[in-house]
């Protein structure tokens, strides 16, 4: 009898072992992609079989929060980072974030710029002694399963840094994606030439939606099914321009923005995608934006240095209110807001405090119910 009772321990704890291990490989083969809502500038995680790469990291004051959602997806280094550009809503906050993770390479344009934003960072990644990559239209790279391949820039633009960003394609199975940082038509007509594969299944448009990008001819070549807008709520350039939300629309694209969904998470099986590893903002899929404008702050910060600055949104007052947080998505709503009723238990937690303090932590308000 014991004997028999030891060989069923044995057996069912090598089953169960089983199913731990088949659920653990399950869930990591998959690719995630995280638009991060970083007000008006861009950042993207890309996470493939426990491989990070991080794409630019917004402005200045926007590196805490890059840092802090890193950590809660579980980051521990960085295999590869792309800083786009050297313009400060892409990059102003990467210095943080290269002095809190170790990293593997860093792929960047190789550009002249002395601003003490692009200059802080060359200083880290000389510290840290990071190998940097210069883009070349071409070769690709191996994130876990996945595959990226570099589409532009083809030259350097002297006069305008947007149109030396570094463009690339992503591809996972079945299923793509494309970033272009903020390259303008100059940059895109250089991308439409090279011969390089660019359908792709999400487009991480351009420059916020300026009318400086996402030409025609571009949008032709790439034919995407959903396009994602990292702007700032309320920004001062009035960004997205109609005209680019129109363009999208015509080309059959469904619209995404940060600015309305805050965090927005897709994720692949190499067949087919989903929005929301597990929900965003709340639960289920994130809902399209159709709404054509989002008004113009006119009392905007302006620029610094020729490089754009992200509108300040002030900071409601620090009093103990109490708040529904999703773990998940990192969005604080009020009890009532209907996307509580729509998230998963385990993504839900009950706050009483300050919403500073959860700004802080790199939590930022649901723009459905607009907590204060």
């Amino acid at each position: 009898m014991k004997s028999f009772m030891k060989s069923f321990l044995v057996a069912f704890l090598i089953c169960l072992l089983s199913m731990t291990v088949f659920a653990d490989t399950a869930s990591s083969n998959k690719l995630i992609v995280n638009y991060i809502d970083v007000g008006q500038g861009d950042s993207e995680l890309i996470e493939c079989n426990g491989k990070f790469m991080l794409v630019d990291a917004g402005e200045r004051e926007q590196g805490s929060v890059v840092v802090n959602y890193l950590k809660s997806r579980g980051v521990e280094k960085l295999d590869y980072v792309v800083a786009t550009h050297p313009h400060s809503d892409h990059i102003g906050g990467m210095a943080e974030v290269l002095n809190n993770f170790p990293v593997d390479n860093i792929i960047m344009p190789k550009v002249n710029n002395t601003t003490a934003t692009y200059t802080n960072m060359l200083k880290v990644i000389q510290q840290k002694g990071i190998k940097a990559i210069e883009p070349k239209i071409g070769n690709s790279y191996k994130l876990g399963d996945s595959t990226f391949t570099i589409v532009g820039p083809k030259k350097y633009d002297t006069k305008n840094m947007n149109n030396d960003s570094v463009a690339f394609r992503l591809v996972y199975g079945n299923n793509s994606f494309i970033f272009c940082g903020d390259a303008e038509t100059a940059e895109e007509s250089d991308i439409v030439a090279s011969g390089q594969t660019l359908k792709s299944d999400v487009y991480k448009v351009s420059h916020h939606g300026s009318t400086t990008s996402s030409s025609s001819a571009f949008l032709n070549m790439v034919q995407p099914k959903y396009a994602i807008i990292e702007v700032g709520e309320g920004n001062s350039y009035g960004h997205p321009k109609e005209k680019t939300l129109d363009a999208l629309s015509k080309i059959g694209a469904t619209v995404y923005r940060t600015d309305l969904n805050g965090n927005i998470i897709i994720t692949s099986d190499g067949k087919t995608l989903s929005f929301g590893d597990g929900s965003v903002d709340g639960g289920g899929d994130a809902t399209p934006c159709t709404s054509q404008s989002v008004p113009t702050n006119t009392t905007g910060a302006g620029s610094v240095n020729g490089f754009g600055t992200a509108t300040s949104t002030s900071v409601p007052q620090s009093v103990n209110i109490t708040y529904v947080l999703n773990t998940n998505t990192h969005k604080i709503h009020k009890p009532n807001c209907r996307s509580v009723s729509q998230m998963k238990e385990k993504n839900k937690k009950t706050y009483v405090g300050k919403i500073a303090d959860l700004i802080s932590q790199g939590y930022s308000p649901c723009k459905i119910c607009n907590p204060a």
